[in-house]
């Protein structure tokens, strides 16, 4: 089973999402999309939670980092 997060973020859908390792620890990864279009998945590598839940919440919070930092990168 997994667990996912929404939220909106300058405009964009950012998904986290918590998923099940062979190891029994749960990974994230972030998903960005842009008016309906999705633009990148990113899995979060070098964590590992308890639950689904703590996986896709950090996940979520690198999906808004890595919009926050492509946006100021894109404003230079």
């Amino acid at each position: 089973m997994s667990h996912t997060d929404l939220e909106q973020h300058h405009g964009y859908s950012v998904h986290g999402t918590g998923e099940k390792h062979d190891t029994g620890k749960w990974g994230g990864s972030f998903h960005i999309a842009q008016h309906g279009k999705p633009t990148i998945s990113v899995s979060v590598v070098g964590t590992e939670f308890d639950s689904a839940e703590a996986a896709a919440s950090h996940a979520l919070q690198q999906g808004k980092r890595y919009i926050d930092h492509e946006l100021a990168e894109a404003r230079r």
